[in-house]
């Protein structure tokens, strides 16, 4: 709940969004709610945040919660596989795009000479 508000989080994402639900996959802030989404996960987490959301939190930010980190993980019981899966594959494609770069520089280089 604390990082929610030192971002200010659910002013950067609105509940009900569908642009800022995209976007809260794709964000710079995208770490910190997928290892929100992943410590829901975990039962003995999910029951403490059941029972302290009426006393640490206040209705907007218990409807954030549910919209931005339970809610993606009650979807998708595989949430976090799937989502490692598409951050390796994303991550892999920006490397090769870095490889070719470079290639090509170096290729350039070859010619000038």
């Amino acid at each position: 709940v604390n990082v929610i508000r030192a971002f200010d989080l659910s002013e950067k994402f609105k509940v009900n969004d569908a642009d800022d639900y995209a976007m809260s996959f794709d964000s710079s802030y995208a770490g910190w709610l997928v290892a929100f989404r992943m410590f829901m996960q975990d039962a003995t987490i999910r029951n403490v945040w059941e029972h302290a959301k009426y006393h640490h939190a206040n209705p907007l930010i218990t409807a954030w919660v549910q919209f931005f980190i339970i809610g993606p993980v009650d979807q998708n019981r595989h949430f976090i596989v799937d989502h490692d899966a598409e951050w390796v594959s994303r991550a892999n494609l920006i490397l090769d795009k870095a490889v070719q770069a470079y290639e090509q520089k170096q290729s350039a280089k070859k010619y000038k000479k």
